[in-house]
């Protein structure tokens, strides 16, 4: 079965895919372990999708979506 969670780093405002997961924690600690950034996180079962940031301190916060 596929996981049903993507994980995209974004940058340039252009999605890059990470990986897949098999739960929303899984992918939120897959952009935490990739660093400081802008990250989405995809479910292919309800197709919802959800901007999270990483801080420079490892912290993590949900997202509009842009940068600043």
């Amino acid at each position: 079965m596929i996981p049903p969670f993507d994980i995209f780093t974004v940058i340039n405002g252009q999605p890059k895919w990470l990986g897949a997961a098999e739960s929303l924690e899984e992918a939120l600690l897959l952009a935490t372990h990739k660093g400081e950034g802008l990250y989405l996180v995809f479910s292919q079962k309800t197709k919802n999708q959800q901007f999270y940031k990483i801080t420079s301190d490892g912290g993590m916060k949900p997202s509009d979506g842009t940068v600043a």
